[in-house]
């Protein structure tokens, strides 16, 4: 909907993050009939961190997520297997917007600590910032949950965190 909500879902193990996710994307997924009849084009995407190589990369990622995108946006061009934030963020202006229906971009990525871990993970949270609150004609079709144990709380929580007011947090308690 609009406005748009991002989350972080902080909890221990076994909270039911990943329950709570793959919830919501079978919710989702079940409704893209009725929504796409209301001029709305919901693409959710679920991104399990325990599937993600062991190298990691955030270029892997981007071209990732391009390439699920490109699977419902036909319009979008082929990607590499490797992309950067800016090539992902430049090839998404001119299509977006341009869409007959309104898109909705839903990435859930579950597992986040495994990506949180990673040396590049402050310049990657920075980049997801841009995307959700500073990159005109891509931010308001965007939105994006992070689910993992302690280290969601630190996205919303540290002052130093790039997501610091762009995301709301919540905690699954027992």
């Amino acid at each position: 909907g609009s406005p748009r909500f991002s989350f972080a879902i902080a909890g221990a193990r076994r909270m039911g993050k990943t329950t709570l996710l793959r919830r919501l994307e079978m919710k989702l997924q079940q409704h893209l009939a009725t929504w796409r009849k209301g001029g709305k084009l919901v693409i959710p995407i679920y991104i399990d961190g325990q599937t993600l190589p062991d190298v990691l990369t955030d270029t892997y990622l981007w071209g990732y997520l391009f390439r699920e995108l490109k699977k419902v946006i036909h319009q979008l061009p082929e990607a590499p297997d490797l992309m950067n934030f800016q090539d992902f963020r430049e090839n998404m202006i001119p299509v977006l917007h341009q869409l007959d229906d309104i898109p909705r971009i839903i990435v859930m990525f579950d597992e986040i600590e495994l990506i949180m871990g990673c040396p590049w993970a402050y310049t990657f949270l920075s980049n997801w910032r841009a995307l959700l609150s500073n990159t005109p004609k891509v931010s308001e079709y965007v939105a994006v949950v992070f689910a993992g144990a302690q280290e969601s709380s630190a996205l919303k929580q540290d002052l130093g965190s790039p997501l610091a007011n762009v995301v709301e947090l919540r905690s699954l308690q027992n």
